[in-house]
C-alpha cells in the first residue's frame, strides 16, 4: 500500500538539499510524485509530495528529518494521503495583472472565497514595467469550479469584480 510524505524547505540556494532529498528517494526506492522549488533571495524554497510503501517511506523519514538539522534549513515533514480525485470539479486558469498593491491578493482570494472556488495553486510575481519602471503584479490562480457553476454568471460577476479594482484579467479553462 502506498504511504505519501509532504515537505516543505526553506535553505539557501548553495544547500544541495534538493539533491540530498533526492539520493535518499532513489535508496529507499520512493518517488517524488510532485515538486515546485523557487529561489527566493539567498534562499531556495521547495514543496514536495513523496511516494512509496509503507517500509520506504519509513526507512526515509529518518534521513530527511536529520537534513531539517542542517543550519539555515527550515524543514516541515508529515505523512499524508493521496489527493483524492474530483470528477465534479473542473480546473480553470485565473490571469491578473495590475499594478503592485498589497491588497490585491486578498480581494482576489476574499472573492473566491464568497463564491465558494477551491483555489489549487498561487504564484505572485512582483515586477517592474519596462518602458515606465511602474511598479506591476502579476497573479496566476488555479482554480477549481463545480461542474454545476454556472460559467456566465460567474465569468460576469468576475469582470465586474476585476472592473471594481481596475484588474486586467483572463478567466480561461486550464487546457492540460
Amino acid at each position: 500500500m502506498q504511504q505519501y510524505l509532504a515537505l516543505t524547505i526553506i535553505a539557501p540556494q548553495d544547500s544541495g538539499i534538493l539533491k540530498q532529498i533526492a539520493e535518499a528517494c532513489a535508496q529507499y526506492q520512493c518517488q517524488i510524485m510532485e515538486s515546485r522549488l523557487s529561489a527566493a533571495g539567498e534562499n531556495q524554497i521547495m514543496m514536495m509530495y513523496i511516494s512509496g510503501n509503507w517500509s520506504a517511506i519509513a526507512k526515509l523519514e529518518t534521513p530527511l528529518a536529520a537534513l531539517g538539522n542542517q543550519p539555515n534549513v527550515h524543514f516541515k515533514m508529515m505523512r499524508t494521503e493521496m489527493q483524492s480525485h474530483h470528477n465534479s470539479l473542473v480546473p480553470y486558469i485565473v490571469h491578473i495583472t495590475s499594478v503592485s498593491s498589497p491588497h490585491t491578493l486578498n480581494q482576489l482570494l476574499s472573492f473566491f472565497n464568497a463564491n465558494k472556488i477551491k483555489v489549487s495553486e498561487l504564484a505572485v510575481t512582483q515586477y517592474f514595467a519596462n518602458k515606465t519602471q511602474a511598479s506591476m503584479q502579476t497573479i496566476v490562480i488555479t482554480v477549481l469550479l463545480s461542474t454545476e457553476t454556472h460559467l456566465a454568471d460567474l465569468r460576469e460577476n468576475f469582470i465586474l469584480f476585476c472592473d471594481e479594482y481596475n484588474l486586467d484579467a483572463i478567466f480561461e479553462p486550464d487546457r492540460q
